[in-house]
């Protein structure tokens, strides 16, 4: 398991921003693929006069983020221990 921040590039060619893991030279291009599951974890806030913080796991791939996601878990959902030890054990 490895847990760490993230940088973000800026797409010089589409002006997209992707995200790596914050780890010096060409490593962060390649990290990901040293682990079966590569999971963002997120912080949503919903707009208003009180606004709301959720906390969610991102766990399939898009344009910006290179993620793997081996236990079949939701594309994002809100972290539960217990999901992922059943996954884990299945």
């Amino acid at each position: 398991m490895l847990t760490c921040h993230e940088s973000v590039e800026k797409d010089e060619v589409d002006q997209s921003l992707r995200y790596f893991v914050q780890v010096a030279g060409q490593m962060k291009y390649i990290i990901g693929s040293m682990f079966t599951d590569v999971w963002r974890c997120e912080v949503a806030v919903t707009a208003g006069a009180n606004p709301k913080h959720t906390f969610q796991v991102r766990t399939m791939p898009d344009y910006r983020y290179s993620l793997k996601n081996s236990l079949s878990l939701p594309p994002i959902f809100k972290f539960d221990w217990k999901l992922v030890e059943d996954r884990l054990a299945a």
